[in-house]
């Protein structure tokens, strides 16, 4: 597993092969040096600009988003949509809202859960139905 430093310079972990493929495509990625593998505890900026230095936000969504979303067909939705998009769906794939949270640099688990709570009624049925599992198959 590699990671990628955020803004806060925490990291979030990236599959071995996503940042494999990123580091593959030198247009916009720092290449790995010599005998330096993809695998492990590498800290470095998955993306960058043409110079190694950090992506300007208003080049990125002039440039790269808006054209990508509407090639897509996509409504148009704001960059930073995308965050909590991902942090809903993980949440709602049962991922443990620490996780969510140490990804987002949220400095408070209440943080997290007070913005994504919208998520948490789904989690609750599902944990009940895990639990009646759980129960009946005790009782056989």
């Amino acid at each position: 597993m590699s990671h990628f430093e955020q803004r806060d310079n925490s990291t979030c972990p990236v599959e071995c092969t996503a940042a494999h493929a990123v580091q593959q495509d030198k247009t916009n990625s720092v290449p790995l040096l010599d005998g330096q593998s993809p695998i492990g505890d590498i800290k470095h900026k998955l993306f960058c600009d043409s110079q190694g230095g950090p992506l300007r936000k208003s080049n990125v969504i002039r440039r790269a988003w808006k054209p990508l979303r509407a090639a897509a067909g996509i409504p148009p939705v704001r960059f930073h949509d995308l965050r909590h998009t991902s942090a809903t769906l993980l949440l709602a794939e049962n991922v443990h809202p620490k996780v969510v949270q140490e990804w987002l640099g949220h400095s408070k688990i209440s943080l997290t859960m007070d913005t994504y709570s919208h998520v948490l009624p789904s989690l609750q049925r599902d944990a009940a139905r895990k639990l009646d599992g759980l129960l009946d198959a005790e009782s056989a």
